[in-house]
C-alpha cells in the first residue's frame, strides 16, 4: 500500500474553484478514484458564518503541481460528460 502524499510539503495549485461546498465535494472525490490527491480552501473554516454567498463560498481545489495538469483534463471530461 503507497503512503499518502504530505500535501503540506509540496507546491500545490489551484485546479477548480465553486461556490457549492457539494461540488467541490464530489470532484475531491473524483479526483482521488483517480489516485490524484487533493485539498480543498474555503477560505472560512465551517460553522463562522451560518450561510455562505459571494467569496464567502468560494471553494477552491488543490492538487499537486505535478499532477494539476492531469486533474483539470479529469475535471474537464468529467464536465463534458455532464453536459
Amino acid at each position: 500500500m503507497s503512503k499518502p502524499t504530505d500535501l503540506s510539503r509540496q507546491k500545490l495549485t489551484r485546479v477548480f474553484s465553486t461556490d457549492d461546498e457539494l461540488e467541490a465535494r464530489m470532484i475531491q472525490e473524483l479526483l482521488r478514484n483517480a489516485g490524484i490527491e487533493s485539498i480543498i480552501n474555503a477560505g472560512f473554516p465551517p460553522g463562522i458564518f451560518p450561510m455562505k454567498m459571494g467569496e464567502l463560498a468560494q471553494q477552491d481545489i488543490f492538487v499537486l503541481e505535478s499532477e494539476a495538469s492531469q486533474a483539470q483534463q479529469i475535471i474537464s471530461e468529467q464536465h463534458k460528460s455532464n453536459g
